[in-house]
């Protein structure tokens, strides 16, 4: 074995173990990224189921003192939008 050939050898080590950390790195950041995704499309619809169910503890609050005023998602989805504005669906995500 001669100089060139232990230079060679030692440069593909180094490739193959930069490659595993670089693969690690992505791994990690596209699961961040994924994560964030998925938390900013179902935030609306969790903010809504959270109101739903809130609403049920506090009777006093209804229309007709007996029915709560929200009982369909997309009702309350419009209702969110009509008072608040498109922006109030993703209130408290952060």
């Amino acid at each position: 074995m001669d100089i060139g050939e232990t230079a060679i050898d030692s440069i593909q080590d180094s490739v193959v173990r930069h490659y595993e950390k670089f693969r690690q790195l992505k791994l990690v950041v596209s699961g961040g990224i994924a994560g964030c995704v998925s938390k900013t499309v179902v935030a609306p619809l969790s903010r809504v189921t959270v109101l739903m169910q809130v609403q049920s503890m506090r009777p006093h609050k209804f229309n007709d003192g007996v029915n709560p005023n929200n009982l369909h998602m997309f009702a309350s989805f419009r209702k969110i939008i009509r008072e608040e504005g498109a922006s109030g669906l993703w209130r408290g995500n952060l």
